[in-house]
């Protein structure tokens, strides 16, 4: 039996693994089309229905950005134009400033959101000891 150099083994187990964790992703949706794609069943007497068609779930339409948002977050991108704009083209600087200006206003839905005394937070952190 021919020895498989160490690397190309190591690399052919990560890519199996990655093709595992995919499996679930696949699900009943990658069978179906892996049997359509075949010829399906071939059991007599069984006639192939199309699945109903699905209209995909309607998006809200996005709140206009409040003014104030905007001139935050402008600043907070001129701020980046300045320390970093020799390294980055106008397009990344474009979505720069549209990353600013999500987080500007996420942060000011967050701070107008109330909580009561009792409300915990989402995650609980703990503390991993060391042996």
């Amino acid at each position: 039996m021919p020895q498989v150099p160490f690397a190309a083994a190591r690399r052919r187990f990560i890519q199996s693994l990655g093709l595992l964790a995919a499996a679930p992703l696949v699900g009943q949706s990658g069978l179906a089309l892996a049997q359509s794609a075949s010829g399906g069943s071939r059991t007599p007497g069984v006639r192939k229905t199309t699945p109903p068609k699905v209209a995909p779930p309607a998006t809200p339409p996005t709140p206009p950005t409040p003014p104030e948002v905007v001139k935050q977050a402008q600043a907070l991108a001129e701020v980046v134009r300045t320390r970093y704009g020799a390294h980055l083209s106008d397009a990344q600087m474009t979505d720069v400033a549209k990353a600013l200006e999500n987080v500007v206003q996420n942060g000011d839905r967050l701070r107008k959101l109330k909580l009561q005394n009792g409300d915990e937070p989402d995650v609980t952190f703990r503390a991993a000891l060391e042996r």
